[in-house]
């Protein structure tokens, strides 16, 4: 379904939840979706639990039917098996439900198709999945999700929001990028799209009064009903970045990916990538790239394509020269030289030269940067990310490694202006991206 911002307002921006079949064992996905609503911050007195011997569950009330339910909620679960889901989108649709995610496993839910979506064409109610581990928005939070991350991090709002055929993807993508101090404000699994599609919650992203400055997919099959493409093609229109990662380059990949998520593959490769390079939208090759992408799309976009390069290593500083322009920028008039090799300075006085960064990056004819780090004390590391994050940029950067380092390293960036990506590649064609759409919040 192809649906405008109202409709779905109820289901992915709830003020009541309603959990069914939700257990009592922790282990239970459905008892970690519960706790992840709590944990972060839903209010205990907004959620309703429906189980048959009623009683509480994690100190929330349950009643033993949907037709007992208090309210008409404005999202409900089910977190039931596959076999009975027909009966009971039958009885949130009487109790006047907003709309439905279900977790079962897709095959006994599909199975009966037509009839779930008669139910659900009566009054609209849109529903997430099946096999869909839910949906999270960052501001208010509503971490309707079973997905692990949700144990490991806290929720940070970002202007990019991800749509992903499996949870896994989702989870990994979600997980890195608030490990790294970035954010993302909202996040759909939309499983095997029975009815609601990567496409329609994009969309749905798009019309948000804070638009985010990018959008982030991983698809294994293009449904006849998804708009993906004119999605795409629509944000780009509104200056907003797309990153997509598509499963099924190869006959392996193809079969896999109809394994997974079942029904055929409308994904017309040739005409589909011509659409996507016309969008200005960034094919990714793994997960990896994805994730490194959305890490970039946080940062504030390029005003152009004046680039200042800061190397720690001369040898490095022909390298990324030839990236940088390969990539499509060119390399800003400085008064100094540019590239710019530190030499040993970096050892002796890394504050300092973090220092130096940040007013190269403050000179009117920059537009962004780049420092590209040789292998360096973990000690020598910290005082220079330390040194970046005490002086703030309004203009994005990155940091590339060439060696490893430590994760809380990383984190020191968050809010600096630039980011550590260990892609230089897909790092540089992600700032390309926000400058080729003039990315920018709406």
């Amino acid at each position: 379904m192809s649906s405008p911002r109202a409709p779905l307002d109820r289901l992915f921006a709830p003020a009541t939840i309603a959990l069914v079949g939700v257990s009592r064992r922790r282990e239970n996905l459905g008892n970690r979706y519960l706790r992840h609503l709590l944990a972060h911050g839903f209010p205990r007195d907004s959620l309703f639990l429906v189980h048959p011997s009623a009683g509480e569950i994690e100190g929330v009330a349950a009643v033993p039917t949907v037709a007992e339910l208090p309210v008409a909620p404005d999202a409900a679960v089910l977190l039931t098996a596959g076999r009975v889901t027909l009966e009971l989108l039958e009885a949130l649709d009487r109790r006047g439900a907003g709309g439905v995610n279900i977790l079962s496993d897709a095959a006994e839910v599909t199975a009966e198709a037509a009839a779930i979506r008669a139910v659900l064409g009566r009054r609209g109610m849109p529903l997430l999945g099946p096999n869909s581990p839910g949906y999270v928005v960052a501001d208010p939070p509503v971490a309707a999700n079973a997905s692990h991350f949700l144990a490991r991090q806290s929720l940070r709002s970002g202007p990019v929001a991800i749509a992903s055929q499996s949870g896994a993807i989702a989870g990994i993508v979600a997980d890195r990028l608030l490990a790294a101090g970035a954010g993302l404000d909202l996040l759909f699994c939309t499983g095997n799209e029975l009815d609601l599609t990567a496409g329609d919650c994009l969309r749905y992203a798009l019309a948000q009064p804070r638009r985010p400055r990018a959008l982030g997919a991983f698809l294994e099959m293009l449904r006849p009903h998804d708009p993906f493409l004119d999605v795409v093609e629509e944000a780009a229109a509104a200056g907003v970045s797309s990153f997509v990662l598509k499963a099924g380059r190869t006959e392996a990949g193809r079969a896999a990916a109809r394994a997974h998520g079942g029904g055929s593959d409308g994904w017309e490769r040739e005409r589909a990538e011509q659409r996507l390079a016309a969008a200005g939208a960034v094919l990714c090759r793994d997960v990896d790239e994805l994730f490194v992408s959305l890490l970039v799309a946080n940062l504030p976009p390029p005003a152009g394509a004046a680039i200042a390069l800061c190397c720690t290593s001369g040898g490095l500083s022909g390298v990324f020269a030839d990236l940088a322009v390969q990539s499509g920028f060119e390399l800003a008039p400085l008064a100094g030289p540019n590239p710019w090799d530190t030499g040993i300075e970096v050892i002796d006085h890394p504050d300092r030269v973090g220092r130096k960064f940040a007013s190269v990056l403050a000179e009117s004819a920059v537009d962004c940067g780049l420092l590209a780090l040789s292998t360096q004390p973990d000690e020598v590391i910290s005082r220079l990310f330390e040194s970046l994050a005490a002086n703030p940029s309004e203009k994005p950067f990155l940091v590339v490694p060439v060696a490893p380092i430590q994760p809380e390293a990383a984190a020191l960036l968050a809010g600096s202006g630039g980011a550590v990506v260990a892609n230089p590649v897909q790092g540089l064609a992600a700032l390309a991206a926000g400058l080729a759409t003039g990315a920018g919040l709406g």
